[in-house]
């Protein structure tokens, strides 16, 4: 399969942009960025792929507030538990699957020029 040519050296970070704004929300948002991220999986290096795992496992954590009438209020960083916390998690554990594979694509090229006496 031929690597599609990246035309914009920002995609990347535009696309972690998008990410870091979706992450939380209670929209449609989520779920459009998690679909293209996806889709655009060939225009990311393995830096990308880090920022983002680190960003979804940063953004997993429920916060307490409490209000001014007593009651603690619980906000879960991934948006709704039930909506989008489970798409987050999806995607959490497809990028962590795209980085072992390619992680794994390099050990076996290493290894590959390793053996043809190349150093």
């Amino acid at each position: 399969m031929k690597k599609k040519q990246q035309t914009d050296p920002d995609h990347a970070t535009i696309m972690i942009c998008a990410m870091r704004y979706a992450l939380g929300r209670q929209t449609y948002m989520p779920g459009i960025v998690q679909d293209y991220i996806r889709r655009h999986k060939e225009d990311f290096d393995a830096n990308t792929i880090v920022v983002m795992i680190r960003d979804i496992e940063e953004a997993d954590k429920i916060t307490k507030h409490e209000m001014p009438n007593g009651k603690v209020l619980e906000i879960d960083g991934l948006g709704d538990t039930k909506i989008d916390r489970p798409g987050w998690l999806a995607l959490l554990k497809w990028l962590k699957e795209l980085e072992a594979e390619r992680l794994k694509k390099l050990e076996a090229e290493l290894e590959r020029n390793g053996s043809n006496g190349s150093k």
